[in-house]
């Protein structure tokens, strides 16, 4: 019987031990160090989105699937007003989360809303002399938005996600145009154009604008919403400073 017993708590000591030294202390990761806050909409209708990249150097298929599918939920998400405060809780498969064996160091935090541009619109028409196919001139009525003091061309057809981009660029503009700016989108914009075109990329200069950027950079989006094609606009900068705009198309 005592050599029974001690083989036993021999057993029990030995799978004490190694599962002791099999524990591992958990990975701690933080879904709120990089997170991004998007809006979409003007100030009192705006709704929210959110998403982060998490710093995590490891190669754990479990660790790098559990952090693919994070999502955020935002409470409150309606016609969101600049100074509501948000509540952005992250939301995982515990199940999950256990078998990759992570704890977050935080799970739910408090931001404030902010950088929402009020919707103040009005309609003007503008004459301005055109030249046609056959190099003939004549006078054209233009109808315009104006947006929070910024014209918009209602021939760009623009959704209000476009407008308030453009409108946010110009006003950054506007704030100063000697900066290099650093608001211009990378992401690509559908041309309005119904009928098909084939515009190359082309380069326009504040120096042929009366060196303003924001004229400049009006006509360098204007030449590429007039078209059917893909298009951004990207800064011509030389010695660190912005002297114009490139319209380049994607196809």
């Amino acid at each position: 019987m005592k050599k029974r017993w001690l083989v036993g708590g021999f057993s029990i000591l030995s799978l004490f031990l190694i599962t002791g030294c099999m524990h591992k202390d958990p990975i701690e990761l933080d879904p709120f160090e990089h997170i991004q806050i998007e809006y979409d909409g003007w100030n009192g209708q705006a709704t929210a989105s959110a998403t982060t990249e998490i710093d995590y150097a490891g190669n754990n298929e479990t660790v790098l699937k559990l952090i693919d599918s994070l999502t955020f939920r935002i409470s409150p998400n309606k016609y969101l007003t600049n100074g509501n405060i948000i509540d952005v809780k992250v939301r995982y498969t515990q199940e999950l989360c256990d078998l990759a064996n992570v704890e977050f160091t935080e799970e739910e935090k408090e931001y404030t809303v902010s950088g929402l541009i009020d919707r103040n619109q009005k309609v003007v028409y503008k004459d301005k002399i055109v030249t046609d196919d056959d190099g003939e001139e004549h006078q054209k009525t233009e109808e315009y938005k104006v947006i929070n003091g910024v014209e918009i061309p209602s021939s760009w057809n623009l959704s209000e996600a476009e407008e308030r981009k453009y409108i946010e660029y110009v006003k950054g503009l506007e704030d100063d145009t000697e900066k290099e700016e650093t608001g211009v989108k990378s992401n690509w914009t559908q041309g309005a154009s119904e009928k098909v075109t084939h515009r190359k990329d082309s380069s326009f200069y504040n120096e042929d604008y009366l060196d303003n950027a924001v004229t400049c950079y009006q006509e360098a989006y204007k030449y590429g919403i007039e078209s059917s094609q893909k298009f951004k606009i990207e800064p011509i900068i030389k010695k660190e400073k912005t002297i114009g705009y490139k319209c380049i198309f994607k196809e």
